[in-house]
């Protein structure tokens, strides 16, 4: 059996791979970087850590776009020579995109856009399509709008209705509200939940409860359990007395005061909440053997975050660097998907806790050194690119085939 020999290599050059979903054969390498925008868009990407937005159609205004999610991988970019068995190390791979979501889930048009698609003040008299001998071309009328979703997920069909609205909870009176920027919020408690209350003569609970909401409008249940010390039964009693829930928006999985409104007050944007999802391999690594441990609401600088995947109130990262980002309001009106912040100052605070916790677990216990795996790769061509990572075969599948013949 022949032996591999690695004849160059170069660490030194890092390198970031693009999955792409679709087979690249060498003359179509130019129709895939356009698919993705163009090259300065692939850079913009990169170096601003965005997603990558992919369109198999970009002059077509009803294609809709999908996009790629920023991975951190350890890999290693080989070209390779089968008849000769050379291998050389062409550079470090740390940063992979992959496009997971739905593409071929599109809403087009049968016949061509520039014909079936025009508005009708450009008719002279729109009453003449109406008449029976008018030569009208098919017409094409696009939804409203898209799916938000790109990826697919189950769901249970049922004969009852998903609708939320206002609706309260049976079990303990829980007004539970979809986050809208026009609707009114709850301004009382339901009069079952202060029953609730005073059948267990919890009173003085609810006084408590009420001073905290009185200096800060908007918890989270894991900030109101860690300063109460309340035990869940005692909690679900008092809370629907003093506050709502928020189902959605900048503000979701958090309890609002009755009769304070976020959206019309820019100091609300401290108590925005912020999914922190772990992305170095060493804050990874480390809380995956970290479990059954108790949910911190709070991070702290030189802190390591209790779980993989946690949520925090802006007002609850005590990092300088953040809480400068807050000082400015941005938005003269609170928007709907991030509130009084933009998108990339969310981005910039979930970098800081993913450095600043990496670097207390560094500090602490040391770097981790990734274990590499050689996927094994099919014998088409001579000279070939292959990336060497501890991903498993199944995800290797999906990957470009640079030597295939078909085109994009």
């Amino acid at each position: 059996m022949n032996e591999w020999r690695v004849s160059e290599h170069d660490f030194l050059q890092e390198i970031t791979c693009v999955k792409f979903p679709g087979v690249v054969k060498d003359s179509g390498v130019a129709k895939a970087i356009q698919a993705l925008g163009g090259t300065a868009s692939l850079s913009q990407a990169i170096s601003k850590s965005h997603k990558l937005e992919l369109n198999f159609n970009a002059d077509s205004v009803f294609h809709k776009s999908v996009f790629g999610e920023r991975e951190r991988v350890p890999a290693v970019l080989l070209r390779v020579k089968r008849k000769t068995y050379e291998a050389k190390v062409v550079g470090i791979v740390n940063t992979c995109y992959n496009f997971k979501s739905m593409c071929d889930f599109q809403f087009l048009p049968n016949a061509n856009p520039d014909t079936s698609v025009f508005p009708l003040s450009t008719v002279p008299d729109p009453d003449s399509l109406l008449r029976s001998d008018a030569t009208v071309p098919p017409l094409y009328f696009p939804s409203c709008h898209l799916s938000k979703m790109d990826t697919p997920s189950p769901y249970c069909y049922s004969n009852r209705s998903n609708s939320y609205g206002n609706r309260p909870s049976r079990r303990n009176h829980t007004q539970r509200v979809p986050f809208t920027l026009n609707a009114p919020l709850p301004s009382t408690a339901l009069p079952g939940a202060m029953k609730v209350a005073q059948s267990r003569k919890l009173d003085h609970i609810v006084t408590i409860v009420k001073d905290l909401f009185d200096k800060r409008p908007i918890w989270t249940r894991a900030a109101l359990l860690n300063a109460l010390g309340l035990d869940k039964t005692t909690f679900s009693a008092v809370i629907p007395c003093i506050a709502f829930f928020f189902l959605g928006g900048p503000w979701r999985l958090t309890w609002c005061r009755h009769g304070y409104d976020p959206r019309t007050d820019p100091a609300a944007r401290y108590w925005q909440i912020i999914e922190f999802r772990a992305q170095s391999i060493d804050l990874r690594k480390h809380l995956k053997l970290r479990t059954g441990e108790k949910e911190n609401p709070v991070f702290t600088e030189g802190q390591i975050p209790s779980q993989l995947n946690s949520l925090f109130q802006l007002v609850d990262v005590h990092v300088k660097e953040v809480q400068n980002l807050l000082l400015s309001v941005p938005f003269k009106i609170c928007q709907e998907k991030h509130g009084w912040v933009t998108a990339g100052t969310i981005d910039k605070i979930r970098k800081i806790i993913d450095e600043k916790a990496t670097d207390a677990v560094v500090m602490k216990y040391g770097r981790t050194v990734p274990v590499q795996a050689c996927e094994e790769q099919d014998e088409d061509s001579d000279d070939s690119l292959v990336v060497l990572s501890n991903q498993s075969a199944a995800e290797s599948a999906d990957s470009t085939d640079l030597d295939s013949d078909d085109e994009t």
